[in-house]
């Protein structure tokens, strides 16, 4: 099967999209597929306006063009995309989408012109874009498309179906959990209880507010009582070293920096709890590799990350982040409901392998074909 996958952005840049479709397409190239990625990211030498590269047997088209900040939209890229799509005839178009994505939606619009049978997974929450995309797509036509539509969580997937209609399956993302694996033996139990959380840095992460619950409950501890270690990169780094300083606990807070996988992984076999502070995430990748590797984690109720997650049995999701500050003291302080969560976190891996869902990716590629076979076009 010759199969494009469409996303605004790609590798260089990290993030949960990003690392759930580098796999992804490797796992389907390994399988014998065909598969190309159509991007608006530029490549790590400014690679782009219509760049080819190999990442093993995946060709990427970089379609991007110099934006401020990196950014990752070229106006001309659609009609890049358009004559790409007329070279390749591919069997199958499936765009990765958000709220910002008009690569990826202009994509799937321009393969549903042609009869291309298409599929498209939301990886992010719609939130208050939703006031604003169900009108537009009643009065574009959005509202009935001959696609296959998915989402990663079931929370992500009842917000797209408010803006789309129809059958909104829910499609995972995934992990390597051969990778992701506890190590043999479990961390030193607290004090301190080392907290750590991994995200781009930006602020809809919550990490900030993770800091100060953090401080908050530092100060209702004894001193050398917690410890929290901060990796990814991102555009807040230096607002958040900044409030670790106003906070005066840049003795046990830290950012660190972007770490490869297996240097994080090894950070997390040091570590007892995963922080998840984002008050909306579609899925979380981020946790779900720390909740593999044997952590506790702590996030927020509401989120996609509740697709692996069990409160009260391996993690601990709240309201608000004043019960995340309770929680955290809690964790240092009772001995027990700590041994018994991070046993449990332990001892039971949640099913979330490439394997299974490229099955359930392929089985929505089927779906798009026979909705292609329906007739109905997008003009």
């Amino acid at each position: 099967m010759r199969i494009v996958h469409v996303s605004d952005c790609y590798a260089p840049r990290t993030g949960g999209i990003e690392t759930h479709l580098g796999e992804l397409t490797r796992m389907q190239a390994a399988q014998g597929h065909e598969v190309h990625v159509f991007t608006s990211e530029r490549g790590p030498n400014d690679e782009r306006h219509g760049s080819t590269e190999m990442h093993g047997a995946v060709t990427v088209h970089r379609l991007g063009t110099l934006m401020p900040m990196r950014a990752p939209w070229n106006p001309a890229a659609g009609f890049m995309a358009a004559r790409l799509l007329d070279e390749l005839l591919p069997d199958v178009v499936h765009a990765h989408a958000g709220i910002l994505c008009p690569l990826a939606l202009g994509v799937a619009k321009t393969a549903m012109s042609r009869g291309i049978p298409v599929a498209i997974t939301w990886h992010s929450m719609l939130d208050r874009s939703r006031l604003v995309l169900a009108p537009w797509a009643r009065l574009t036509g959005w509202g009935d498309v001959p696609a296959a539509l998915s989402a990663v969580s079931r929370v992500a997937a009842e917000e797209v179906e408010q803006v789309y209609g129809g059958e909104v399956r829910i499609l995972h993302d995934a992990i390597d959990q051969a990778r992701w694996s506890p190590a043999p033996e479990a961390p030193d139990e607290p004090p301190p209880l080392r907290l750590v959380a991994a995200a781009r840095l930006v602020p809809k992460k919550g990490l900030g507010a993770l800091i100060t619950a953090v401080a908050e409950a530092a100060d209702d501890l004894p001193r050398g009582s917690l410890t929290l270690d901060i990796f990814g990169v991102g555009p807040d780094r230096k607002r958040l070293e900044t409030l670790i300083r106003q906070r005066g606990v840049e003795g046990f807070v830290r950012v660190r920096g972007r770490k490869p996988a297996a240097k994080l992984l090894a950070e997390y076999h040091g570590a007892h709890v995963f922080c998840s502070p984002a008050p909306r995430e579609a899925f979380g990748i981020a946790a779900l590799e720390a909740r593999s590797a044997g952590l506790i984690v702590l996030g927020r109720r509401g989120n996609g990350h509740e697709e692996f997650l069990q409160s009260g049995v391996d993690s601990i999701l709240v309201d608000d982040m004043r019960d995340m500050r309770r929680a955290i003291i809690r964790l240092a302080t009772d001995r027990a409901r700590f041994r018994e969560l991070r046993d449990r976190a332990r001892s039971v891996t949640p099913d979330f392998t490439y394997e299974r869902v490229c099955e359930d990716t392929y089985a929505e590629y089927e779906r798009a074909i026979d909705l292609a076979r329906s007739g109905i076009r997008l003009p």
